[in-house]
């Protein structure tokens, strides 16, 4: 009998959801919070067997299909973020730059260390110091995550100590270069091209040994059509 489409979870329901899951058909003793309540009145887990710290229950295929759903959604919806990004790496390499999408590097100052994942990563494709034009791309499709971003001036603090350029890449109509802070550019996508709406400050950057390590260490992106 094929299952009803399950309605969407609420991230707490997903999180213990997943505990669930990674239990498998030990399952969990139930504490009888609200969350698994929950869960067992929409029918995604079950009672396993009733142990001696209490009842234990387990997920159900109804379960399971509602995570599947989930995954499916979490993906549809990243699907214009991630497929702009990939756009964006392939024009930048075919561009003359080397290129990392998501990769995680660290930066450290004074008081602590703090890791950074930019959306897209590049360098000029050069074996001179000086002309490695380290920049920092940051992908946005929609407003609300632009907004959420630039209220947050310790990441792009962090981007400054890895990149001589910030640039935010948004749809052409997205974004507007008077609402970009003092030291970001913006790159508008046309099509499988992008153009310079707003220039970048540029800074000097040297970048640390532990960044140009994660670069070595994380394959880079390649064009479809050139050999990396």
């Amino acid at each position: 009998m094929e299952l009803p489409t399950p309605a969407p979870l609420n991230s707490k329901q997903s999180a213990l959801l997943r505990r669930y899951w990674h239990a498998g058909r030990q399952g969990l003793s139930s504490t009888g919070g609200t969350q698994a309540l929950e869960l067992a009145a929409l029918g995604l887990i079950e009672q396993a067997r009733y142990g001696g710290s209490g009842l234990v229950m387990c997920i159900t295929q109804a379960g399971i299909v509602a995570l599947q759903a989930q995954v499916e959604a979490n993906r549809a919806r990243c699907a214009p973020h991630h497929d702009l990004g990939a756009t964006l790496a392939t024009w930048l390499s075919r561009n003359g730059r080397a290129c990392w999408t998501n990769i995680e590097l660290k930066v450290r100052n004074a008081e602590s260390l703090q890791l950074v994942r930019p959306d897209v990563f590049s360098i000029n494709a050069t074996l001179d110091p000086a002309r490695v034009d380290a920049a920092v791309h940051e992908v946005k499709v929609s407003r609300s995550d632009f907004l959420a971003d630039i209220a947050k001036p310790s990441k792009r603090a962090g981007y400054a100590a890895i990149s001589e350029k910030f640039y935010y890449v948004a749809p052409e109509g997205l974004l507007r270069p008077d609402e970009m802070p003092e030291d970001a550019g913006l790159l508008v996508a046309r099509g499988d091209d992008f153009v310079v709406a707003k220039r970048p400050k540029k800074r000097r950057v040297v970048l640390a040994p532990e960044v140009m390590l994660a670069m070595a260490l994380k394959p880079r992106h390649t064009a479809p059509d050139t050999l990396a």
